[in-house]
């Protein structure tokens, strides 16, 4: 018999306070507030989410221009099934379909969807995209030499300088056999995304000859390097692209501008003790980012808690608050962004706890007086603080909040779900 996987809804099997949001489950998500118009496809907004812990802590957004959206992409470059887009730069290459007469390739799946390349010397492909500053990316395709006049090689890099001669680009001898060919790299904010490197200029004023020929191409992705284990994803536009929840991860897309969520109020005052769990990739440290905060303001309530990321401007942190009557912050001394973590936040008042984790690793624990009394009963804040400043910028996988002293395997066993769930590598 096959052995049942855990199931966040046991943290709540003693009625334990709290709320448990999972935005892969899209009989959950609505597009309404009122929860009427369900959510149907990626793309779409998210005006209320269902809480999945029997507590019925529904969170929601009634204005409708302020709702984060339901996103499953990944890839970040788009007409990746279009090699012939005016989106690909393609400096004196000639794009076809066929090696000799400008008709469809067979591609390793046996459909007619790759592409030929003819490359001469001096030549490339690349994209003009902007990232996040630091991303690290993963660049991979798949490639075989051509028929007539093959290349004997092609380079793919994640630098814009054209610069294949320090390390900057990956190099790959091609026969007719299709390969995947892989680069990982930092993808550089703003700037163009050399992608495919033929018979391009190196930093030293040469060619690689190896590259000039004809190349077939199929399959272009760009991804996180997390995240590089995923399998292809198509994309044509930003609202067009594969989001098979079988195969790609879903989340809520908070804008850092506007969207939010928020509960009513959630009694915890039964207790002084607390467990969050967050699946989250934090996309900006320009400004403070509220994943979470219970009440309006931890600064003007007691018994709150509250998750940033970050937690102020040009702070390349992940920060967790919990107090009684006396805050106790818990920071992790790095996590410039981008960056994507499992997060659980530990608060215990009368044991003076405030404790976070990331990807299972405790960071930077803190046991200074936390006050007295319990939890409030406030709403929680999803996305922005009071639903109207310091907005976060960046993804929600999941996300768990427990009135409740949880033990270690309990702690363990939700972020192995949460980590499943985001499919990190």
């Amino acid at each position: 018999m096959k052995k049942a996987g855990f199931n966040p809804r046991t943290l709540f099997a003693a009625s334990e306070p709290g709320a448990w949001y999972d935005p892969s489950d899209m009989s959950t998500l609505f597009q309404d507030s009122a929860g009427t118009v369900p959510v149907t496809a990626a793309e779409q907004p998210v005006g209320r989410i269902l809480d999945k812990s029997g507590r019925g802590n529904h969170a929601s957004q009634a204005t409708s221009t302020k709702r984060p959206v339901l996103s499953a992409r990944v890839n970040l470059l788009t007409k990746t099934e279009a090699f012939g887009d005016a989106v690909w730069d393609k400096a004196g290459i000639t794009v076809g379909t066929a090696p000799t007469d400008g008709g469809s390739t067979t591609a390793p799946d046996g459909t007619s969807t790759a592409r030929l390349y003819t490359v001469s010397a001096g030549t490339f492909v690349r994209r003009e995209l902007a990232f996040p500053s630091g991303l690290q990316g993963s660049a991979k395709v798949y490639v075989r030499a051509g028929l007539v006049s093959p290349a004997t090689a092609v380079r793919i890099t994640t630098n814009n300088t054209l610069n294949w001669s320090t390390g900057f680009s990956t190099k790959a001898a091609l026969t007719r056999e299709w390969q995947l060919v892989t680069h990982s790299g930092v993808l550089q904010t703003g700037s163009a995304l050399v992608f495919l490197m033929f018979g391009a200029v190196d930093a030293n004023g040469a060619n690689d000859a190896d590259c000039v020929g004809s190349i077939e191409l199929w399959h272009p992705s760009l991804v996180p390097a997390d995240q590089a284990s995923l399998p292809y994803q198509r994309v044509n536009t930003a609202t067009d692209y594969d989001a098979d929840p079988a195969k790609f991860p879903a989340y809520l897309r908070f804008d850092g501008v506007d969207d939010a969520l928020q509960t009513g109020n959630i009694d915890f005052t039964s207790t002084d003790k607390m467990t969050v769990w967050a699946g989250v990739r934090k996309n900006s440290d320009a400004a403070t980012g509220t994943v979470l905060e219970l009440s309006a303001s931890k600064n003007a309530n007691n018994g709150v808690f509250a998750l940033f990321a970050p937690l102020g401007v040009g702070a390349p942190d992940i920060s967790w608050y919990s107090k009684g009557t006396k805050e106790m912050l818990a920071s992790s001394p790095s996590e410039s962004a981008p960056v994507t973590r499992v997060i659980t936040g530990i608060g215990n008042i009368s044991g003076d706890i405030s404790s976070i984790r990331l990807n299972g690793a405790i960071v930077n624990p803190q046991t200074v007086d936390q006050g007295t009394g319990n939890f409030g009963n406030y709403p929680l804040y999803i996305g922005a603080r009071a639903g109207t400043s310091l907005y976060f910028n960046g993804s929600l996988y999941s996300l768990i909040v427990r009135g409740a002293q949880s033990s270690l395997s309990q702690i363990e066993a939700t972020e192995a779900y949460i980590k499943q769930k985001m499919r990190l590598s």
